[in-house]
Parts: structure tokens; C-alpha cells; sequence
């Protein structure tokens, strides 16, 4: 009989916990009003306490279900960080569940929560950084998670935030990007991005990976449509900025499809981005004279002297002098 009464106490209890999160998720779908209630620290408070001693897999995603759904009003996150969502919501990888499907579910909810959480904000982004995110953020993306889509999008993120760069630096995260160029089609622009600024802010220690895989990134310039190509001119213009990845760019036909870009380029801004990168490469170049005989420069050149916009005209003007200069010498 006393066995009977423990069951009958459990089923009770079960009851009592489940008819809780049934409320605290029916005010964490409420308006900005409760929300803004239901965000509040000593509110949250109870709630973190009380993740690490739950042990049913199905009451815990019920309460991160309750976070998303908070992250979800923008007007709350402020109140959602300075309660330590963040650090509260990465801490909640570590749990352990044995059902690897429940286990699947619980991540995809932290990871929509953070995202909310941090996507436009630099501050928040820092500190999910600092609470160890990223090696969670790779992981997702390295097994094709559900939520892929979303873990990319935040580690590009993360790529643009300069305080952030030590941590990436620590994590060895630009073979991780550069990956990402070479294995994620639509995400190429972006991830380029976010590497070639950290290129800017560290040549030494970025360029290598550029200098290794010269040939896809030419492939890259060379196969992208208009609409990409607008994405990712910016990110060649750093590119030859740089001595040493310009001088390798010149081994490699990319000046040849800088040429049959220009030859059909409609966008004035683009236009100029490539003579840009063109005179930066004539300007590295080793043997000035040879890279302007080899490409027929100064003919190339020419007509755009007398383009239209005044500086795409001054760029082809200035370029197509040193031409000249170097087959004199």
C-alpha cells in the first residue's frame, strides 16, 4: 500500500510540474507586457536554478521552449541578457541525454534562442563568444544539423565583431571559414567577407589560408553571377591589397577574368572596384614590364579613359600611365 501512495505521489507531483510549465509557457507566449514581467532576473533566476536538477528531457525543452519564445520580442532581449540567458542557455549544451533525438530537439531550441538573442547586437555576440559558443556552432554545422541555416549565419556573424577575433583566433577558425567558402555555395559571400575583414585586421596570421587556396578563390571571381558578384567584389578589393596574396593571385588566370569582366561590366562602382585590383596587382608585381606584355594592359586599358564616369576614367587613366612607364623601362 505504502508503494501505491509513492506512485500515486509521483503522478502527482508530475502532474503539479507539468501543469507549472504549461503556465510559464502560456505567459512566455503573452504579450510585451508579460513578457516583460516574466524576463525580469528573479524571475529567471528560479527557472536557471532549476534546469541543472531536472532530469526529464521533455520538462526541460518545455522551459528552453519558454526562452525561445521570450527571445522571440525584441523588446525583451535587454532584459533576457542581463538576466544571463546567454551564459545560462550555452551551459545547457553540457546536458547529457541518452535519447539522442530528444537530445537534437533540446540543442535546436538553445541555438534559436541564441540566435534571437544575439543577431544584432555586438555586445551580446562577445559574450556568447566568451561563454564558449563556438566550438557548439561548428559542431552543428559540421553534422548538418536541422538548424544549419542558423549556425552559419551566426558564426559569420561572430567573424565581423573585432573583440571577438582572439577567440576565433584561439579556435583556429579561419580553416573553418574558408571551409565554409568552399563548401557552402550560398554562403560563400558572406563567409568572404567576414574573412577578408579579419585579413585587414591580421595579414600575418589570416593570410596563409588565402595563399593555400588561391585556386578556389579565383574560381570563386570566376564563376560567380552578377547578383554574387556584387557580393563579393569588396572582398577581392582587400584581397589585393595584400603583397603577398596579390603577387599570388597574378600566377593564376585571374587577371584574365578581371579583363573579361571588364570588357562587359555595366556597374560604374564595379568597374572602378576592378581597376582598383588591377593596378594593385600591377603595383606588387614583380616584373611590371612581362605582366603588361603578357596581357596586352595598356590596350586593355585604353578605352576606359574615355568612360563616361569620371572615376572610372581617372582609374583606367592612372593605370594605363604606369602601363606605359613600365614597357619604357
Amino acid at each position: 500500500d505504502d508503494d501505491d501512495d509513492d506512485d500515486d505521489d509521483d503522478d502527482d507531483f508530475t502532474v503539479f510540474i507539468e501543469k507549472i510549465l504549461d503556465i510559464l509557457f502560456q505567459f512566455s507566449t503573452g504579450d510585451t507586457v508579460v513578457k516583460s514581467y516574466f524576463v525580469k532576473f528573479e524571475v529567471l533566476e528560479h527557472i536557471w536554478n532549476a534546469m541543472p536538477i531536472i532530469k526529464d528531457p521533455q520538462w526541460l525543452l518545455k522551459l528552453v521552449k519558454c526562452i525561445r519564445q521570450l527571445s522571440s520580442d525584441a523588446n525583451v532581449l535587454t532584459e533576457l541578457f542581463r538576466a544571463g540567458s546567454i551564459r545560462q542557455l550555452i551551459q545547457l549544451f553540457k546536458v547529457e541525454i541518452n535519447d539522442l533525438k530528444e537530445k537534437k530537439k533540446l540543442d535546436n531550441q538553445i541555438f534559436q534562442s541564441l540566435f534571437n538573442l544575439t543577431k544584432i547586437d555586438p555586445k551580446r555576440q562577445i559574450a556568447a563568444a566568451r561563454d564558449g559558443i563556438i566550438p557548439y556552432l561548428k559542431e552543428s554545422i559540421e553534422n548538418n544539423d536541422a538548424v544549419k541555416q542558423l549556425t552559419l549565419q551566426m558564426i559569420i556573424n561572430l567573424g565581423h565583431v573585432t573583440e571577438i577575433r582572439n577567440i576565433l583566433k584561439k579556435e583556429k577558425m579561419q580553416y573553418f571559414y574558408m571551409d565554409i567558402i568552399k563548401n557552402n555555395p550560398s554562403w560563400v559571400s558572406n563567409a568572404l567577407d567576414s574573412l577578408t575583414q579579419w585579413l585587414v585586421n591580421d595579414i600575418e596570421f589570416i593570410k596563409p589560408v588565402f595563399l593555400e587556396n588561391i585556386e578556389n578563390i579565383v574560381e570563386i571571381f570566376s564563376m560567380a553571377s552578377d547578383d554574387a558578384f556584387q557580393l563579393i567584389i569588396e572582398s577581392f578589393h582587400r584581397l589585393s591589397s595584400v603583397e603577398s596574396i596579390a603577387q599570388e593571385l597574378v600566377t593564376t588566370d585571374f587577371i584574365h577574368f578581371i579583363l573579361s569582366r571588364l570588357g562587359y561590366e555595366n556597374i560604374p562602382a564595379i568597374r572602378v572596384k576592378l581597376l582598383l585590383i588591377l593596378t594593385s596587382l600591377f603595383d606588387y608585381s614583380t616584373n611590371q614590364k612581362k605582366l603588361v606584355k603578357e596581357y596586352n594592359l595598356a590596350l586593355e586599358i585604353k578605352p576606359l579613359i574615355n568612360d563616361d564616369m569620371i572615376l572610372v576614367s581617372s582609374q583606367a587613366n592612372e593605370l594605363y600611365a604606369k602601363c606605359k612607364n613600365a614597357l619604357k623601362s
